[in-house]
């Protein structure tokens, strides 16, 4: 099933944490590119299998759950604040 994403997210780009290097960045790039072009079962074999546990966490919360993770207590705070500090137009 292909969901074209349009790349006019309302969220900032998340592909280059500070706190990561760029092979992360790399790895993020590669998640975000399958999920923008609604390839989401790719999207998440690469976070699971092909990731380390720093990337999978630098991945938005709502964008785990799109791709079909699961969210931690954590993981559902995260969202709430990205939702606040990121509210729709």
């Amino acid at each position: 099933m292909n969901r074209k994403k349009k790349n006019n997210s309302r969220f900032p780009d998340w592909t280059e944490p500070k706190d990561l290097n760029p092979a992360d960045w790399r790895s993020l790039k590669i998640i975000k590119k399958y999920y923008d072009e609604g390839d989401y079962q790719s999207a998440m074999n690469h976070a699971m299998y092909n990731s380390d546990t720093e990337i999978r966490e630098a991945i938005p919360p709502n964008v785990w759950l799109e791709i079909g993770g699961q969210l931690t207590s954590t993981g559902r705070e995260r969202l709430r604040t990205l939702l606040e500090t990121y509210p729709e137009k």
